[in-house]
């Protein structure tokens, strides 16, 4: 009879390994797993000895228990955990299961991986920091803790390893029962006042010592509760804003920086902390003098009439100083750089803001490129991005990002470098920067591409609001939407991504409920003439991409960043836009009349896509 139990014991283990050794429930259901003859478990009363025995010659004592929310990460480690047990001990028979409530048992020996719910790992969790993880015995449990799958995959890491030196050849595996060990994952995390009386958060590294913690399960109430404790820590109220039924708090206490946001559409507060470098302008502290001689402006930055890619945009402010924003391939900036120098009073190039969206190569390498050519030509005051953390980058097989670009900017003592958070307000001379989506709105969202960190800002300049979209995909989209709904109304709009699909299919539902709620009259469409044109399914032509008809229709203009430059004078008039000639002969775009058709050939779509409402 015990052989038949066995045998039986040993298939539906045999049956769990071929499914990553990976079982789930529900958390009212009871948990699956393997099981070992009883005659064979080890006695149920706690452990008290010197060392405890994770497998005792061949027979393993401890089972697996993880979240069933665990992600794919966290699972993998989590297999590679069960194969290290199997191999140490010999035995096939390692019980694993999803964490279940309703039969927790504090006289079972088991391994807790990740916040379960269980009162060790609760215990184990409230004794660390955010940016901390830490294996160790609680009681009969051995806890593996960390606010991060990158900090659990660390922990899980750490406990293969221990489980190795501690086999021995006979098939046991042991600890010694203080074993403990606890590191720092993100160091800045640890900083930050902790939530109490709710689930845990997901905390995770921004980069450029700053860290993210997303608190869920929040309400307006708990909020304001936490910034209670953020204020007993320290911390002085810095500035704060609300968007909509978005509330964002900025607190500082003169060695880090805390910004707090809170989003109702999805119950949960988002809360980076910083080690204080350069905080955001405020606007008591915006001083300047306006020039007579200068009309503030928006120029679209000409790529070349075969480029698809790239994007360059420069606002000139009213006491003559510039805002840019990407600045497009590194062959894009003798055309800025001889347009802020024809434009610029006295051709003294001051740039108030160098504004980057993300760091694709189309809209970073210009700005690297400037900085190296002309690095005594101008003076930078201020540089505006967030970049994420080499983590999130290495996530989906890019570079080390931003740290490559800030590295530019090292030797450069007149620019103070900003990591622009979501909803924070930057007041730069006649313009208003509003921040409404960055990478704190995306994470622990798996990166899929680099387009999704693209941060979405306005601009109000002169009764002028502009919305600048980068490369932002149809993820960021579905994230932001909900958030502003009409307060997403512009005048004047960046089309994402060079028009181009985004990583969403073909159908991009959630753009198309974007522009519908922007709505904008004039459109700024970063690609060439030609690839405007061509009928492909990865170019930008309007025929096959029917987003970009949603955001044609409540259009009056659309301008594409061919050869030249194109001037918007604000405030705006419709078809006053110019094209930049040093010797400013301000050759009109729509030359013969009000109408879009003669610059940019869209005409011919129009019947096509059935719009019938766009005033040409």
């Amino acid at each position: 009879m015990i052989k038949a139990k066995q045998l039986f014991a040993f298939l539906l283990a045999l049956i769990l390994l071929m499914s990553c050794c990976l079982t789930s429930c529900k958390k009212d259901e009871e948990p699956e797993e393997t099981t070992v003859d009883t005659e064979d478990n080890i006695d149920d009363t706690p452990l008290e000895t010197s060392q405890v025995l994770i497998a005792d010659k061949g027979v393993v004592n401890f089972s697996v228990v993880f979240s069933e929310t665990a992600d794919n990460e966290t699972r993998a480690s989590v297999r590679n955990l069960v194969l290290a047990i199997q191999k140490r001990s010999g035995s096939k028979l390692v019980n694993v299961s999803s964490a279940n409530t309703s039969s927790y048992s504090a006289d079972t020996c088991e391994i807790l991986i990740g916040s379960i719910g269980y009162a060790e790992s609760c215990q184990v969790y409230d004794s660390i920091g955010y940016g901390d993880w830490t294996v160790r015995f609680c009681g009969n449990k051995l806890v593996v803790a960390g606010f991060s799958k990158y900090a659990l995959t660390a922990a899980i890491t750490e406990l293969i390893t221990a489980l190795k030196n501690g086999a021995a050849e006979d098939g046991t595996i042991a600890l010694p029962a203080d074993y403990n060990v606890t590191k720092t994952d993100v160091e800045v995390l640890n900083s930050l006042p902790k939530l109490e009386n709710t689930s845990y958060p997901v905390a995770l590294d921004e980069g450029q010592d700053t860290g993210l913690v997303v608190m869920s399960d929040m309400t307006l109430e708990k909020y304001n509760a936490y910034l209670g404790k953020v204020a007993e820590n320290g911390y002085t109220l810095y500035t704060s804003n609300k968007i909509c039924e978005n509330y964002f708090y900025t607190y500082d206490n003169g060695t880090h920086v805390i910004h707090a946001g809170f989003y109702p559409d999805e119950s949960s507060a988002r809360v980076t902390i910083e080690k204080k470098t350069n905080l955001v302008p405020l606007e008591n502290e915006n001083v300047y003098t306006k020039n007579s001689n200068v009309v503030t402006s928006l120029a679209q930055i000409g790529l070349g009439e075969d480029e698809s890619g790239g994007m360059s945009y420069c606002y000139q402010l009213a006491d003559g100083s510039f805002i840019v924003i990407d600045g497009g391939y590194a062959n894009d900036i003798e055309a800025l750089y001889n347009y802020m120098k024809a434009k610029a009073p006295g051709g003294d190039i001051v740039i108030a803001a160098w504004i980057i969206t993300h760091n694709d190569p189309d809209h970073v390498e210009g700005f690297k490129a400037f900085s190296r050519i002309y690095a005594k030509d101008y003076k930078l005051e201020k540089f505006i991005a967030n970049f994420p953390s080499f983590s999130t980058y290495s996530e989906m097989g890019g570079e080390s990002g931003g740290e490559l670009t800030l590295s530019v900017l090292s030797e450069r003592t007149d620019c103070k470098i900003i990591k622009a958070h979501t909803g924070q307000k930057f007041y730069i001379r006649n313009a208003v920067i509003e921040i409404l989506y960055t990478v704190d709105n995306l994470l622990p969202e798996a990166v899929g591409n680099a387009n999704v960190l693209s941060m979405i800002f306005t601009v109000d300049v002169e009764g002028e609001r502009a919305i600048f979209l980068g490369d932002a995909t149809d993820m960021a989209a579905k994230i932001t939407v909900p958030k502003y709904g009409e307060y997403l109304k512009s005048d004047i709009m960046q089309l994402s991504h060079h028009g181009k699909r985004n990583y969403s299919g073909m159908q991009m539902d959630n753009t198309k409920k974007l522009y519908t709620l922007i709505r904008p009259e004039v459109i700024l469409w970063p690609t060439s003439n030609e690839h405007y044109l061509t009928d492909g399914d990865e170019t930008s032509a309007v025929s096959k991409h029917p987003w970009n008809l949603v955001a044609l229709e409540s259009a009056r203009e659309c301008y594409i960043a061919g050869a030249g430059i194109t001037v918007l004078e604000l405030p705006y008039s419709i078809y006053s836009a110019y094209i930049f000639d040093p010797n400013e002969t301000r050759e009109p775009v729509c030359a013969d009349k009000p109408s879009t058709t003669d610059s940019l050939k869209y005409f011919p779509y129009v019947s096509e896509s059935g719009i019938n409402n766009v005033d040409w």
